[in-house]
């Protein structure tokens, strides 16, 4: 097996466990979100946008707080077998809502991922496979 990877919005484990044990965990961890698709076949689970407020970015000569500065998120959870062990590859867009200038003054643009929420979300995966004696890498 090889080790995890983390390539911008991108968390990738491997894990040798029954898939059955490795979908039932994956809904567990993810039902604190919307979840919009959740299709075993496919080994898919996909959450609804999830917006947050944040720290407003300053913009402008003078660096005016923006009005109502709010990010959205939605996460993707991906289970591909192969051979005796499953990929399991976690996956975020994040958008932020500012001013951008010109004539559509607010909107929504795209910002890194969060890497403190994708680690969240694969600790907690993690450790509930670890815990049904799965091997995770």
């Amino acid at each position: 097996m090889t080790g995890c990877a983390s390539l911008g919005g991108i968390q990738e484990r491997y894990a040798a466990c029954p898939y059955d044990r490795l979908w039932k965990a994956a809904l567990s961890t993810m039902e604190e979100h919307p979840v919009t698709v959740s299709n075993r076949g496919k080994g898919l689970i996909r959450t609804d946008w999830v917006e947050t407020r944040v720290q407003g970015r300053p913009y402008g000569l003078f660096s005016r707080e923006g009005l109502g500065d709010k990010e959205r998120f939605r996460t993707s959870l991906i289970l591909t077998r192969k051979n005796a062990v499953t990929v399991v590859r976690l996956s975020e867009r994040r958008q932020h809502w500012g001013f951008r200038g010109g004539s559509r003054i607010y909107q929504w643009y795209p910002v890194e991922p969060s890497q403190s929420a994708l680690r969240g979300i694969m600790s907690t995966l993690t450790t509930q496979l670890e815990q049904h004696g799965c091997v995770v890498d």
